[in-house]
């Protein structure tokens, strides 16, 4: 997502140049899928600016990361 938007920001001269972006060791693949009955649950449990924090980081595309 990050490598897209950079991308598109070079392609509207945003920015001059794309960064090199590095995945880290073990990123290639998905550990963990939010399920749509578990987001609702979240959301539901947490308190209002975390619940639209928390909306834009599920809409965004960013993921838990469990370790």
């Amino acid at each position: 997502m990050l490598r897209r938007a950079l991308h598109v920001a070079l392609e509207w001269k945003v920015i001059r140049s794309v960064p090199k972006v590095r995945l880290l060791p073990g990123e290639q693949s998905r550990d963990f899928v939010l399920d749509h009955a578990t987001e609702q649950r979240y959301l539901n449990a947490c308190p209002a600016l975390l619940h639209d924090v928390a909306i834009v980081l599920l809409d965004s595309g960013l993921r838990l990361v469990r370790r």
